[in-house]
């Protein structure tokens, strides 16, 4: 099914594009839940984000696979060589699996500490870390939304 764009992308690459692009800027308010004390808020959508980028990349990584796989996307671009464009997929795939894994870490190691009776109260011994590697997601993502667009603009435009 065609997407929204007027690109030869489908329709779930379009709503994948759509979802990283505004993921950086979304989670610009959810950050400042925490800044604000607002933990639990903080922690609910943090979970949620992190629950639709996943299955947006699961739609994308299905939609890209029934395609003919990314080698398939790659050899029909039309503004850079296949080669190029995989030189720039691989680039992509490394930033947004660092991205993902060090998210997860992160969510994990936070529910760790915080069970919703924060023991001990927050901010805590673990709240120094815990900026520190949301600012990593962070850049992460935002690494991962610009990389997949120039990505997105190279394969399908």
């Amino acid at each position: 099914m065609p997407g929204f764009f007027g690109t030869r992308a489908s329709l779930l690459v379009d709503l994948a594009i759509t979802t990283f692009v505004l993921m950086p800027f979304a989670l610009l308010p959810v950050i400042r839940l925490a800044k604000r004390g607002e933990h639990r808020r903080h922690r609910a959508a943090q979970l949620a984000f992190f629950a639709i980028q996943t299955l947006a990349v699961v739609l994308l990584e299905v939609d890209i696979r029934l395609e003919g796989g990314s080698a398939a996307i790659a050899g029909r671009a039309v503004q850079l060589d296949g080669a190029a464009v995989r030189v720039l997929l691989l680039g992509h795939i490394a930033i947004a699996t660092t991205t993902w894994v060090g998210w997860l870490t992160l969510l994990v190691r936070s529910a760790r500490r915080y069970s919703g009776k924060a023991t001990p109260p927050l901010p805590g011994p673990f709240s120094r870390t815990h900026r520190r590697w949301g600012r990593w997601v962070w850049l992460g993502v935002f690494l991962t939304s610009a990389s997949g667009v120039v990505l997105y603009v190279a394969a399908f435009t």
